[in-house]
């Protein structure tokens, strides 16, 4: 997303001619770069992440793939790892919407890294929604609608698995509770 910005901004500036305001350009190019320097350290605002997965959801296709397309590798990275902080928020706030949320990221981050690594965030959701007495599969199936092809094709295959290979022991995972719940693996 800051990258998609920050892509944004340069091109303004690139096409701004003497008479521009350069000040407040520079001002805008230094701010995205300190954000970009936050985003690599830090998982990105759940407020952000609340309010880009409410427009990915509500976006036409061609929007979709403007979202998708604004994040690169490394950014996209941190969609994975936000992933997994909504599958144990969604338990902790017994809130099967944030189980969505985690699914929607996957859907833009589009398996654009490893797809082992969704593969294995796809399971923390899983759990999640089955821990809320849901039926993930359900979700998962709504998701891959509105998702590309890679992506589509993981969640479908994912949910088609058999329940021991969806389970996050196999992924490496396990479960606490104390002090409070959370994933953690154990590899």
């Amino acid at each position: 997303m800051f990258s998609f910005f920050k892509k944004l901004f340069s091109k303004s500036k690139s096409q701004a001619n003497e008479s521009d305001n350069i000040d407040i350009l520079e001002a805008g190019n230094n701010h995205f770069n300190q954000i970009d320097e936050v985003s690599k350290s830090t998982i990105v605002d759940p407020i952000d992440i609340y309010k880009l997965t409410d427009d990915y959801l509500n976006a036409t296709g061609e929007e979709r793939e403007a979202i998708i397309k604004s994040f690169d590798e490394e950014s996209s990275w941190h969609l994975l790892l936000e992933s997994k902080t909504l599958a144990v928020e969604a338990v902790k706030q017994n809130n099967y919407e944030l189980v969505k949320k985690g699914l929607i990221l996957h859907s833009i981050e589009n398996s654009r890294n490893d797809w082992r690594d969704n593969l294995v965030r796809l399971s923390l959701l899983y759990n999640s929604g089955k821990k809320l007495n849901e039926n993930p599969n359900i979700l998962f199936e709504e998701i891959a609608s509105i998702s590309q092809k890679n992506m589509k094709e993981l969640l479908l295959s994912f949910i088609q698995r058999e329940e021991k290979d969806k389970s996050i022991d196999v992924m490496g995972y396990k479960e606490v509770s104390s002090p409070s719940f959370d994933y953690i693996s154990f590899y």
